[in-house]
């Protein structure tokens, strides 16, 4: 039934134009078999030339239009499937990082006892904002921004990670290998002693900046990604979403 609501334009308008074209070969012969005056000839024959160009356009008006709407259509379920893609991997990206934390996250000397670890820098992990832009005007436009602002999240997580573990290989390896420094388990304020306020306070800092963002980003993705589905299944709901269900 939706198929053929679909097409019934197109349907209707080549099903009149065949009428018509009948109609002008019945008439043809009537007015040969002088059923009718001849005078009327030019006329019907003007009239089923006009009516046929007319459905005929009818017909093609509708059947383009119908194909700009379907590409229209799928255009949007193709970018909030994208959107919801990206998301899932934002999502799992942090998961990873945040399996590697939970090690550290009891340990009070996690400034220096955890480990840099080199992360990709997920450059192609950007939500197409553009692609979704329709939201504004179909659906809550404040999805769009928190979209744009989970977007921001994820990647000053990433940054965060980045930034720590440069710290780390340039500044405080170094430092502590330049003094021999191998007390276990160092308070900050022994390692304050040890190579400074400067390297001892960036090494807190960019240790729990990394905490924070990867935590509260990793939580937030999951929720924006549930709403950003749940708005697509209220304006597509015949259509199949990407979802994640997260495991405790």
């Amino acid at each position: 039934m939706k198929a053929w609501n679909n097409y019934k334009p197109e349907f209707l308008g080549v099903l009149i134009a065949v009428l018509a074209l009948n109609v002008w070969y019945l008439s043809s012969l009537t007015i040969e078999h002088r059923v009718i005056p001849t005078t009327y000839d030019y006329i019907i024959n003007a009239i089923v030339v006009i009516s046929a160009a007319f459905f005929g356009s009818y017909s093609a008006y509708f059947l383009s239009d119908k194909k700009e709407q379907t590409r229209e259509y799928n255009k949007k379920i193709n970018s909030l499937n994208s959107a919801l893609f990206v998301t899932l991997r934002q999502f799992n990206a942090l998961m990873v990082i945040k399996r590697e934390l939970v090690k550290w996250e009891n340990d009070p000397s996690r400034f220096i006892n955890m480990p840099p670890r080199v992360n990709s820098s997920y450059s192609d992990l950007k939500i197409d904002l553009h692609g979704i832009d329709f939201l504004l005007r179909e659906s809550n436009p404040n999805l769009l921004l928190e979209l744009a602002v989970e977007q921001e999240r994820f990647e000053s997580a990433i940054m965060a990670c980045s930034m720590r573990n440069d710290f780390h290989y340039k500044e405080l390896q170094p430092a502590l290998n330049a003094i021999n420094f191998n007390i276990q388990n160092p308070t900050i304020q022994q390692l304050e002693t040890a190579v400074g306020p400067k390297i001892a306070g960036t090494a807190l800092k960019s240790t729990e900046n990394v905490f924070s963002h990867v935590y509260l980003t990793h939580d937030s993705l999951s929720k924006i990604h549930s709403q950003l589905y749940k708005t697509a299944k209220e304006l597509f709901p015949n259509e199949t979403f990407i979802i994640f269900e997260p495991h405790a």
